[in-house]
């Protein structure tokens, strides 16, 4: 009887979480296995993209991409990229949040941005969160300078939690920036990857994309947002 009662304590766990909501799911596309924008879940949204395909993933040089689902509740956002930008190949790099595609359709946006990217001293990051078409706006960080964290000649782990009204990142184990939303009204959000050249197409530099995966508890619905119904 002593080894039944865990057993069954734990079934009864499993079904308490399962009934409240709880219970983890996950999302999951690599660049590098599908050489596509294409899965069983859907396809991704291109914005302005300039990009070729390699071993590696997609090596994005300039425009958006996004993904085909939104999350609500909590969530976790890891994208695992290589990079490859110096002074004389820098990139600007913008792994984000909102409830539809970036240039499209989204209303509510956290932006979560790095500026001239491989440019040392001179490299800039920004976040901010906003609701409706830039109505509200709150910046939340920017510096400038180094930016912590980031390898520039080689692979990242880009790590985006959001729990409740909280959002935290963390880059290759260093803690990146934490905050609350202030003016995100939306329940949906959807990732966006965003990349723009400064120096020129060249795809010997640049950010590789190499999967993302989404670990969450609430729901997901379609990317982007349904077009305006014209009365």
């Amino acid at each position: 009887m002593k080894r039944v009662r865990p057993v069954v304590f734990l079934v009864m766990l499993l079904i308490i979480l399962s009934l409240t909501g709880c219970t983890k799911k996950n999302y999951y596309f690599s660049f590098a296995k599908e050489q596509d924008f294409i899965n069983e879940s859907g396809e991704w949204f291109l914005e302005g993209a300039v990009y070729e395909f390699t071993s590696g993933g997609l090596n994005l040089q300039q425009g958006n991409i996004a993904c085909p689902l939104r999350f609500s509740g909590d969530f976790t956002v890891t994208v695992f990229f290589e990079a490859h930008v110096d002074a004389d190949h820098t990139y600007n790099l913008g792994i984000s949040l909102g409830d539809g595609t970036w240039y499209d359709t989204t209303e509510n946006d956290v932006h979560m941005e790095m500026y001239d990217l491989g440019a040392g001293a001179f490299e800039e990051r920004y976040i901010s969160d906003h609701d409706d078409d830039y109505m509200n706006e709150y910046e939340h960080l920017y510096e400038t300078g180094l930016i912590p964290g980031v390898v520039r000649d080689g692979y990242n782990t880009y790590i985006i939690k959001k729990t409740g009204n909280n959002i935290s990142i963390r880059i290759n184990d260093v803690q990146y920036a934490n905050f609350d939303l202030v003016y995100y009204k939306s329940q949906w959000f959807g990732p966006n990857l965003y990349v723009d050249c400064d120096t020129g197409t060249d795809y010997n530099h640049g950010i590789t994309f190499y999967d993302i995966r989404v670990e969450y508890t609430g729901n997901t619905s379609p990317m982007p947002l349904p077009e305006p119904e014209v009365l």
